[in-house]
Order: structure tokens, then C-alpha cells, then sequence
């Protein structure tokens, strides 16, 4: 601690405790003085656990802005902000401006969508006035205008201008598709909140968040 504040100029405090480390690190981070725990992962626990249970736990317990930095952590590609149209939209934006600010990097926003034909074919067939035809009619009539509506509606919610990035992500996993897709941007962050939605609506309790942190070759910043 004391070689890093020496190289950043920092004021560092430090504290030694016992105990199980993911209870101590949520009760400590539930001081008001802390804004952020940052941590990295061992996956010590077993094969399946790439995260390492400690940084599961606290990922679940702490009610802070959760780092979770990889061994490989680069900065140089852009941070990446999930958006899934959650009460933590908003919160999810401002991270986003913040932190690429901070490394001076690209801002890119990602929002994963049910494919066109998945909801074109799962909607029952009503002889033209039911769902079907809502579908096709509001979301642009072919998968383009569906994406180019989404986009919109990403866009107006966030009031972004246009010289930012937006992707509309198609597939049934989020967790996948945005570790797919924070791989190809090569992205030094991926932001996202530890409580989101699916794309049907169905509320998911961290599972989303839980399997990018397995996936994931960025750090990832979980919101509470």
C-alpha cells in the first residue's frame, strides 16, 4: 500500500482484519466514507468459479459500486455501459461518461434484444388484430426497424447524441452476447447494474451480472 500511494501520490489508509473476507469487505463498504470496493479474482474455489467466491459474495453483498478488475486489465479499448431500460439506466449512463472520462476513453453503449423472429414467432396468431401485427407494425416491420427503434429508444432515454456509439445486441443470453461483444470492442470496462431485466421482462437477480463476471476478459464495474 504504501509503494502504491508512493508512484500515485496518493493518501492511503490501511487496516488488517480477520474474519470471512466478503462479510468484512460489506460491512467496512457500508461506511459512508467508501464510494467504490475494488477487488480482483482468484477463482481459488473450484473449476467452475472463474470469478473466485469472495468476489461473488461481495458482488451480492455490498451495497457500493463493485470493481472487479482482471489480471490482464488493459485501458485502452472503450468502456462499455449496458443499458436494459432498469430504474438503473440513468446510474448506469453517468458511470459510463464518468469512467471513460476518467481513462479517456471511448463511451459505447449496449443494449441486447430478443431477435426479430423470436418475437414475430412466438406471438399468437389472432387473425390480424392481436399481438402479430403490433409487433409488426410499432418495431419498423423487419429486424432492421426493429434495431433502428430500439437505437431510438436507447438514445431518447439517454439523450445521446448521434456521434456516440450504440449497439443493439440480438440474442437470448445477455450475459453472452455483451461478454461476446465487450470481446470484440476489446473493452478495457463493462459497466452494468446488479439488478436488471431481461428482455422479456422477467426480473433476473444477479445472474446477469454474475455470468459476465465469469465470462468477461474486461474488468467489469457492477452498480448496486
Amino acid at each position: 500500500a504504501k509503494e502504491i500511494a508512493e508512484k500515485c501520490d496518493l493518501e492511503v489508509e490501511t487496516e488488517v482484519h480477520e474474519g470471512c473476507p466478503a462479510k468484512l469487505m460489506s460491512r467496512l463498504a457500508s461506511h459512508e466514507k467508501y464510494s467504490m470496493v475494488a477487488l480482483g479474482y482468484s477463482g481459488r474455489s473450484g473449476l467452475l468459479s472463474r470469478v473466485g467466491s469472495v468476489t461473488s459474495k461481495v458482488v451480492r453483498l455490498v451495497d457500493k459500486p463493485v470493481l472487479v478488475l482482471v489480471p490482464s486489465h488493459h485501458n485502452d479499448g472503450p468502456v462499455v455501459g449496458c443499458i436494459d431500460f432498469s430504474e438503473q439506466t440513468d446510474k448506469i449512463s453517468y458511470w459510463t461518461q464518468f469512467m471513460a472520462g476518467l481513462q479517456a476513453a471511448e463511451p459505447v453503449y449496449a443494449h441486447v434484444a430478443v431477435p426479430f423472429e423470436m418475437i414475430v414467432a412466438a406471438t399468437p396468431n389472432t387473425g390480424g388484430f392481436g399481438l402479430t401485427e403490433t409487433v409488426l407494425t410499432r418495431l419498423g416491420g423487419s429486424e432492421e426497424g426493429y434495431v433502428a427503434r430500439l437505437e431510438a429508444s436507447v438514445r431518447h432515454r439517454l439523450g445521446i447524441e448521434m456521434e456516440c456509439e450504440v449497439d443493439i445486441l440480438l440474442g437470448n443470453s445477455p450475459s453472452k452476447a455483451i461478454s461476446e461483444f465487450a470481446r470484440k470492442k476489446n473493452a478495457s470496462l463493462v459497466i452494468l447494474g446488479r439488478h436488471g431485466h431481461n428482455t422479456l421482462g422477467a426480473r433476473i437477480i444477479g445472474s446477469t451480472a454474475e455470468h459476465i463476471l465469469e465470462q468477461s476478459h474486461s474488468s467489469v464495474l457492477v452498480l448496486p
